[in-house]
Formats: C-alpha cells, sequence, structure tokens
C-alpha cells in the first residue's frame, strides 16, 4: 500500500473488512457523509485482494476465509 503523503487526492480513503452487513453499511454510509472514500469488503480475502492504498484499515477479528489479524499480516 503506498503511504498516504504520497499520493495527489486529498479524499482520505477507508477500506472496512466485516462480515455483518449491517455493520459495514452503517459505518460506511457515517463515513460517506463525512466526508470519506470507502470500501467495503466482507471476509479477510477479500479485504486483501487488490493493491489500492488506503488510509485506514478497520478489520472485524472473526470473519471467514481469514480472520482479521490474518488480513493486517498480509495487508503489513
Amino acid at each position: 500500500m503506498q503511504p498516504a503523503a504520497q499520493r495527489s487526492t486529498s479524499r482520505r480513503r477507508i477500506l472496512i473488512a466485516d462480515d455483518e452487513p449491517h455493520v459495514g453499511c452503517i459505518l460506511q454510509t457515517l463515513l460517506e457523509m463525512a466526508g470519506f472514500e470507502v470500501d467495503f469488503r466482507h471476509d479477510g480475502i477479500e479485504a486483501v485482494q487488490g493493491n489500492e492504498p488506503y488510509d485506514l484499515v478497520p478489520l472485524d477479528i472473526m470473519m471467514p476465509g481469514a480472520s482479521g489479524l490474518e488480513a493486517l499480516e498480509k495487508i503489513r
């Protein structure tokens, strides 16, 4: 992931990974209303796919496919 300081966009990007759709929907809605660009993934495997840079990645610990801790290890 590319550090935020190296990107040209001023809009902050957040990736939310949670297997509970209602939790992700609430977080996504609130963060988008606050001006953030938000992507939502439903499990740990989806969270680590792709190579897009994010400023913040809140992860649920218990998710199918890969736990939040496993996803964090791959993101780092």
